[in-house]
């Protein structure tokens, strides 16, 4: 039994995608008067749907008009192209939905309609693309001192009328390259199938596209539809239909002479020829014929068969007709779906019976079925001929006429012999003969070989009475644009003309500048560039030829506009050609006056290091001086600023990023990011930000093949590079510079580094705050996408902010009553689908870890919030119940698939789940740690085994991570749960009185110690937290470097060989889990980092190992004889007055 429209609604992922109102000034409209939207399979209503008056349609034609102009000047193309790019996302990721709405609706095959969902998303990522290639053109001038440049500018508002036979593609083949122009819309769709329009619509609206620049009006008042040809404020109309109506629209168009494309009717010929392949021919038959049940505009309304071969081909085409079988969609074994309304069927059958009546024989098929829908059989009739109504109309159903021609000349004659020109199709194997029949054909489009002629890349449009204008291809946003020229005179581009004391003055006081810029430099930076030896640079494009270049270099010639122009400092890092509105406004404003004196200038410091100090401090800043801020550039590029990593490395760089580090923290929407960088429209401090950490977990072989000596080396070079592009402010989008600040958070070099882990955190919080990020986005103009970014970005930097206030012993930054923002949910994900190389883990599974570690670390910051309070005024063991409560009440509501049943593969599930695992027992030590020393005698013994039974918990976790070699894909916040497990076992070493006991505490810390040593590859903390704890463990059972190394042969056989390489003297190694030495920077030669990177301003050096040298005097060691065992969040609030760098030097940017 066939499913009811109810049930087959009931389907849908998302239900809110079937919508019955239309969409008018930013708003879902509803009203009284509505039309009914029949199912073509049983004929019944499946929808009330509003019905405009002219009225509405008025309303919205005013409102698009309104929102047009601020939608093309706000906007870049390739700004557009980002949100038509994120519409083609979300109208992939809800294909099936909008297939079966369309299936619905229209009738066609469940398989059928999926198609065209398809083909209908890939027209917005083709105008996606074309959004950023509207070029104009220099043209020549024949007079001298004359400019004229072309430049292509959005029409206007647009009308869509659209047909029912595609609802889906139709609509975006038009809107597409409308809103890629820069256009407003206004769209009646089709009164038999208005749910797809108004489905993609709501995905567009998702995508970020201005909700005043669509208006979807229903409506089956023909009259009222007029108002799109006719209104004043429309200047383009683009319709799919008949050609009678087609007309009837130019006509009314005319009277404020709109611009007007027209895609109408057909009567296509289908040539096969003797020498074709009569397999393939009939193929394309099918193919082109019964596609939709024969209801396209480019179908085989005509099938010319030579004589000699018509046979053969009959035969086969009756065969492949008759096995078609007619039915519902959604029916997996129907071929052929209904006619869409009863006249359509009406219409076939009247052929039929004409063609019949006229000596016409019918091979197969040839009535209407009985029983409800509206169904024709698939049919075949011979011994057609041109008196016949079939010759001369478009049929529109599944009939296939068959002629027969005896010479080539016969055939084009007869395929000429139509008003219309809108498709034709020939076969042959000849090649000569092809290209002689296609040039005779009078049409638009000819397939050759081929049913298949539609595709997004392909211009589609037709000629004589089958309409004009093209849709799709390159020439598709053509349709929505009109050139303007723009001739400039007096450009004077030879050279000063003499005479002019205005030009003399004004040169002369730029050359002035620019000469006392030059003796302010150094020489090697007076007008010349450099390019390291180790980082060689190369072509920013990664689908460019290797060609050494720099960005920077394809601006040389141009004068970057002024600080306050509206393309802003942006110009020199897209590549942009010359601003057109800023030659205009420096041709036409008024030149300096020499009696005027001096512009005030404003003082404007380097960071340059110290050989440069005297010469470069207080240098006259002039952001109107071109020669100035040409060495501004420059010295940008000196940095390596405008360097970036060949394309093979840095394809693996983002990789890597996507795969380790993105996970943890979502701040990007992933196909937004890739999609971005490689359309160059990526910010280039976020794309050095993303290599920096990138480079924290990629293989040596990749950090040598980018010419660096050392991981810290890549590390170093990119984030100097970074910060040089974040100190000359030389991006101006808010959100991309905080998630770079956000980015930079994770650099650590050295506990002297002023601008270290909590500046840069800092900074991004202070800049996330400033923009709203803190509160809620509800309500607010943000699209949906950008909303759940930035409650992503938000939640991602309030994560760090908890982890790096506990580690580092900081107060936090973020207070939770100054925020208002919503709880991370499953769907803020949904357009950050996880697309990496690895199978086993889904966008859901990791959407569920990113908002459990979120709603733990909420968790963690009351813990440090009441738990360490400066001022001890709160029932502290009713606290630290009451917060072990809430951590029991995560344990138990955590999903199944975050439940702990070991490590697994680096993206399996069970990888994620241990990083809560080590979280969530972390946070337990954290809890009950700090009291212990301050509890009663009959409290110890409890609270001593909650802290033994979490550390252990850790370490097996730990011992899995080791087993599957995934510990060091770990984020950086789990060295802060081995590091409290750690010290836990330390303490039970020192305190347990029985052999058995010290030696299981020695082996888990030993474990612990192994864990740590993998973590230091991508973050060196582990190293030195590593290196202490060999010292301490030395102390605490007070044994020599030998006895160390033998005390691991009680552990399991699959942990010796990785405990056995542990070096337990704290050598300059530690040897990884293969052997090989792992070299900590601690033990580095301080200068080893800054080879190849020597240029870089303000370069401090590295840690001196012999600042944190431990000897038994140190507090480090003294320590382990206080009753306050150390543990993390005591580090930097117990001994901060003690020993000044030790909390830094204890967690290092954890």
């Amino acid at each position: 039994m066939a499913k009811s429209s109810d049930d087959i609604l009931n389907t849908l992922a998302d239900k809110s995608l079937f919508i019955s109102d239309s969409f008018i000034d930013g708003e879902w409209f509803d009203k009284d008067r509505k039309f009914d939207v029949y199912e073509p399979v049983k004929g019944t209503s499946i929808s009330s749907v509003v019905s405009c008056d002219r009225e509405d349609i008025q309303r919205a034609i005013k409102s698009a008009s309104a929102a047009q102009k601020g939608y093309y000047k706000s906007t870049t193309g390739a700004q557009r192209g980002v949100s038509l790019r994120k519409w083609y996302d979300l109208v992939i990721a809800n294909v099936g939905d909008l297939a079966t709405i369309l299936c619905l609706e229209n009738g066609k095959t469940y398989d059928e309609a999926k198609q065209e969902v398809l083909y209908a998303a890939s027209f917005i990522l083709w105008f996606s693309e074309e959004a950023s290639r509207t070029y104009g053109d220099t043209i020549p001038s024949q007079t001298q001192n004359r400019t004229i440049l072309t430049v292509k500018q959005p029409i206007g508002v647009c009308g869509i009328i659209t047909p029912w036979n595609f609802p889906a593609a139709m609509i975006t083949r038009k809107v597409g390259p409308a809103l890629a122009a820069g256009c407003s819309v206004v769209i009646k769709p089709p009164s038999e199938t208005p749910h797809s329009c108004l489905a993609l619509t709501k995905l567009a609206l998702e995508a970020g596209i201005p909700a005043k620049c669509i208006q979807v009006c229903t409506t089956k008042d023909r009259d009222a539809a007029t108002e799109l040809a006719t209104n004043p404020l429309v200047a383009k109309i683009s319709f799919t239909g008949s050609t009678n109506v087609g007309k009837m629209l130019a006509k009314l168009a005319t009277g404020t002479l709109k611009k007007v494309s027209l895609e109408l009717g057909g009567n296509a010929p289908f040539i096969v020829f003797n020498d074709a392949d009569v397999e393939l021919a009939v193929q394309g038959a099918m193919d082109c014929k019964f596609r939709c049940t024969g209801q396209t505009c480019v179908c085989a309304n005509r099938l010319l068969v030579q004589k000699g071969v018509a046979p053969a081909f009959t035969t086969a085409l009756v065969a492949k007709v008759k096995a078609l079988r007619m039915g519902s969609g959604f029916d997996k074994n129907t071929t052929q779906g209904p006619l869409v309304n009863k006249s359509s069927v009406e219409k076939v059958n009247e052929h039929v019976k004409d063609a019949v009546s006229k000596g016409a024989q019918i091979q197969c098929g040839g009535k209407q079925t009985e029983g409800p829908g509206y169904f024709f059989e698939p049919t075949v009739i011979t011994g057609v001929t041109r008196e016949m109504l079939v010759a001369t109309e478009e049929t529109f159903g599944p009939l296939a006429p068959i002629f027969e021609f005896e010479t080539e000349e016969a055939a084009v004659a007869l395929a000429n012999d139509t008003e219309f020109g809108l498709a034709a199709y020939l076969f042959s194997n000849d090649i000569n003969r092809v290209l002689r029949v296609a040039a005779g054909l009078d049409c638009g489009m000819v397939g050759v070989n081929t049913g298949k002629i539609s595709s997004c890349e392909t211009p589609f449009g037709g000629m004589n009475e089958s309409g004009y204008g093209k849709e799709g291809s390159r020439y598709g946003v053509d349709e929505y644009q009109v050139i303007k020229a723009i001739t400039i005179g007096n450009t004077n581009v030879n050279g000063t003309r003499s005479g002019d004391p205005r030009t003399e003055t004004r040169t002369q006081e730029n050359l002035i500048h620019e000469r006392n810029l030059d003796a302010h430099l150094p020489e090697s930076l007076q007008g010349r560039r450099s390019s390291s030896s180790v980082d060689r640079p190369h072509s920013h494009s990664p689908g460019g030829d290797g060609s050494e270049m720099l960005w920077s270099s394809l601006v040389d010639a141009e004068e970057s506009p002024p600080a306050n122009s509206s393309v802003g400092n942006r110009i020199v890092y897209l590549v942009e050609p010359f601003n057109l509105a800023y030659v205009v406004q420096e041709a036409s404003k008024s030149k300096v006056d020499p009696r005027a004196g001096p512009r005030a200038s404003v003082k404007m410091h380097y960071p340059v290091s110290k050989d440069l100090e005297e010469t470069a401090h207080n240098i006259p800043y002039d952001a109107h001086n071109s020669g100035f801020r040409q060495k501004e550039r420059e010295l940008l590029e000196w940095q390596g600023a405008f360097t970036v990593p060949e394309k093979a490395i840095h394809e693996r760089l983002l990789e890597i990023y996507f795969e380790i580090f993105h996970p943890n923290y979502p701040i990007f929407n992933r196909n937004d990011f890739l999609w971005r960088q490689q359309d160059q429209s990526l910010p280039l401090l976020l794309l050095h930000a993303v290599y920096f950490l990138a480079a924290t977990h990629c293989d040596m072989a990749l950090i040598s093949d980018a010419g660096f000596s050392s991981r810290q080396e890549a590390r170093l070079t990119f984030y100097k590079r970074a910060k040089a592009l974040y100190d000359a402010d030389y991006e101006s989008d808010a959100v991309a510079n905080v998630q770079a600040l956000f980015l930079i958070s994770f650099w650590w070099g050295g506990a002297l580094d002023q601008k270290d882990t909590w500046h840069w955190l800092g900074a991004a919080i202070g800049l996330a705050q400033s923009k709203g990020m803190h509160r809620s986005t509800k309500g607010s103009d943000l699209s949906a996408a950008d909303q759940k970014l930035w409650k992503r970005i938000w939640w991602s930097i309030y994560i760090r902010d908890r982890h790096a206030s506990c580690s580092l012993g900081r107060p936090m930054r973020i207070h939770d009553d100054d925020c208002d923002v919503e709880m991370l949910e499953e769907s803020d994900f949904e357009d950050d689908k996880y697309d990496g190389r690895a199978p086993d883990i889904t966008t859901r599974e990791l959407s569920i870890y990113v908002i459990q570690m979120t709603k733990l670390t909420v968790i963690l910051g009351n813990i440090m919030k009441n738990g360490f309070p400066l001022k001890e005024n709160r029932d502290v063991e009713l606290t630290r119940t009451s917060l072990m409560g809430d951590l029991a009440v995560w344990e138990s509501q955590l999903p199944e698939e975050m439940q702990c049943h070991g490590s697994g593969t680096r993206t399996g599930v069970r990888f994620w789940s241990s990083m809560l695992h080590i979280a969530y027992n972390n946070y337990i030590i954290l809890l009950y740690r700090p009291g212990y020393a301050k509890s009663k005698a009959s409290q110890r013994n409890n609270i001593e085994d909650t802290l033994l039974i979490a550390a252990n918990s850790i370490t097996r976790t730990v011992d899995d991570l080791l087993s599957e070699r995934t510990a060091r894909c770990a984020p950086l916040h789990m060295v802060s749960g081995v590091f409290a497990a750690l010290s836990i076992h330390v303490m039970s070493i020192r305190r347990s009185s029985d052999a058995v006991s010290r030696k299981l505490a020695d082996h888990r810390a030993q474990m612990c110690m192994l864990g740590l040593s993998e973590m230091q590859e991508p973050w060196p903390c582990g190293g030195w937290i590593l290196r202490v704890f060999v010292r301490i463990m030395d102390k605490v059972k007070n044994r020599s470097t030998a006895n160390a190394a033998n005390a691991i042969s009680h552990i399991r056989d699959d942990s010796a060989a990785n405990l056995a390489s542990l070096n337990m003297e704290g050598s300059t190694e530690i040897q990884g889990q293969t052997g090989q030495a792992v070299h900590t920077l601690i033990d580095q030669n301080p200068q080893g980092n800054m080879q190849g990177v020597s240029n870089g301003v303000g370069l401090e050096n590295q840690m001196d190992p012999g600042q944190f040298s431990l000897d038994d005097g140190s507090f480090t060691l003294d320590m382990l004889n206080e009753p306050n065992y150390f543990f993390p969040g005591d580090l930097g609030q117990d001994f901060a007055s003690r020993i000044p760098y030790f909390r830094e030097f204890s967690m290092l940017g954890a």
